[in-house]
Formats: C-alpha cells, sequence, structure tokens
C-alpha cells in the first residue's frame, strides 16, 4: 500500500513539474536564472526518488527516507509555484534596428541625341512662336543642363524669347551651380541684369 500511495505521489510531482516546464518563456524571451535553477534542482530530487524506489528493499529505513524527500520535494514545487506566479511578465527582446542610409537622387539631362531631334525640329519654323512652340511640347519640363540651355538659347536672336525661355527652363536645370554661364549668352547689360531677376526668381532668392 505504502509503495502504491509513493508512486501516485511521484506521478503528481512529475505532472505538477512538467506543468511548470511548459510554462517557459516563448523563444527570444530571457528565463530567469533562479527559478530555473530551482526546477533543475526539484527534477534531479525527483530522479533521486525515482530511483530509490526502484530499489526499495522493503526496509523501513529506506521508505522513510523516500517519503521526507518526497515531502520536501513538493514544499518546494509548491513555493516554486508561488515565485512563478509572482515573477514579472518576461520582456520580448527588440532586435536592432540599423537606418538604412539614403543616398541622394541624382537626376541626369536628357541625352544630347533627344536634345539634338528638339532643335533640329525648331529650326525648321519660320518664327520665333513657332519655334518656342516646339521647344515647349519637345523640351520644357524635361531635365537639361546649363549648356544645353546655352544650346536653346543660340536658337533666338531677340533677348526677349532668350529670356522666355530661360524663365522656362531654369527649374529643370540639373546643375544649377552652372548657371552663371548663361550670363555668356547675353551681351548687353540690360539683358544680363534681367537674366539675374529670372534667375532669382525662380530659385526663391
Amino acid at each position: 500500500m505504502r509503495r502504491t500511495t509513493l508512486l501516485v505521489l511521484l506521478a503528481l510531482t512529475s505532472l505538477s513539474v512538467t506543468a511548470v516546464a511548459t510554462h517557459r518563456p516563448p523563444p527570444r524571451m530571457p528565463a530567469p536564472i533562479a527559478l530555473h535553477e530551482r526546477l533543475s534542482a526539484i527534477e534531479r530530487d525527483v530522479l533521486a526518488i525515482e530511483d530509490l524506489i526502484l530499489h526499495l528493499s522493503g526496509e523501513a529505513k529506506t521508505v522513510v527516507d523516500v517519503q521526507r524527500r518526497l515531502d520536501r520535494t513538493l514544499a518546494e514545487l509548491k513555493d516554486l509555484r508561488l515565485d512563478v506566479q509572482k515573477a514579472p511578465p518576461p520582456v520580448a527582446l527588440v532586435p536592432r534596428v540599423v537606418p538604412v542610409p539614403v543616398r541622394p537622387v541624382v537626376v541626369l539631362p536628357i541625352p544630347d541625341a533627344e536634345l539634338d531631334a528638339v532643335l533640329a525640329s525648331a529650326k525648321k519654323q519660320s518664327f520665333d512662336r513657332e519655334i518656342m512652340r516646339v521647344l515647349d511640347m519637345g523640351l520644357v519640363g524635361k531635365p537639361v543642363s546649363v549648356s544645353q540651355v546655352k544650346r536653346v538659347i543660340a536658337l533666338f536672336t531677340f533677348s526677349r524669347e532668350q529670356l522666355e525661355i530661360v524663365e522656362k527652363l531654369n527649374k529643370s536645370i540639373t546643375d544649377p551651380e552652372n548657371r552663371f554661364q548663361l550670363f555668356e549668352s547675353f551681351v548687353f547689360s540690360s539683358d544680363q541684369a534681367a537674366l539675374e531677376t529670372v534667375l532669382n526668381r525662380e530659385s526663391g532668392r
């Protein structure tokens, strides 16, 4: 009868230990070291009790020793269960996110072959208004370099149209640091002053 009782108690102890073990923190969460060590000690005691049961010879001293160790293990298991209930919830480990540097977007001017096609079509026109219409449809709004703008300016004879096309293309210039070269396309100081006004107005100055 005593042997059966011990086996039943051992089974209950194993179930309790298993229940505690199944409530371990999920992956990537730190387990409390102290509780883990205590649980390991209880598991060792249960294994030792099981070994004693297997070697019971009917001696009263052995039975008493098994009962004592079993009672102590059950008490420790009860204390451990209370400590687990009081323990703070585990904190998930959040991986550190390293920001990826964003490269600046580089805008390239249209190919010279495309510009050549637009200029060739514009040169076939007889009047400045017609030339401007071709440029509006084929060039305005597309990225252009300062050197390309100078080629477009050369299509016109009068400064009025020259300043007008600069005003239309200025926002699309891909190398604004070179806009000072546009002054080379204007001879008179009054036209250069008007060009400066256009460039400053478009740049927000």
